[in-house]
């Protein structure tokens, strides 16, 4: 029996200036879970650094960016980025990006 995905979401701002190999660590932590069902969701909150072009230039296809037109702040892009996770995902976890 599979077991149920999880979708990990990593909200960012700025991320690439503030937080520097900080938030690679956070990224590579959540890449590198050993849970079966994982997806792992980037989600630029309209950052104004070069975050987005980043972390797609650096990961790829091994996790899904997603860039924001602008700031939403910290609730409302959370909620926006859960409308981007797979439909068969049962699991929400948020991981702030300056965790490892």
């Amino acid at each position: 029996m599979a077991k149920p995905r999880v979708s990990v979401i990593i909200l960012n701002y700025n991320g690439e200036s503030k937080l520097g190999s900080l938030l690679d660590d956070c990224i590579t932590s959540a890449l590198n879970q050993t849970y079966e069902n994982i997806e792992v969701l980037f989600v630029d909150n309209g950052s104004t650094d070069n975050s987005c072009g980043y972390v797609k230039a650096k990961y790829g296809n091994k996790l899904k960016v997603i860039c924001l037109d602008r700031n939403y702040g910290f609730t409302l892009g959370n909620n926006l980025a859960s409308k981007f996770v797979s439909r068969d995902s049962k699991y929400l976890l948020f991981l702030n990006p300056d965790a490892s």
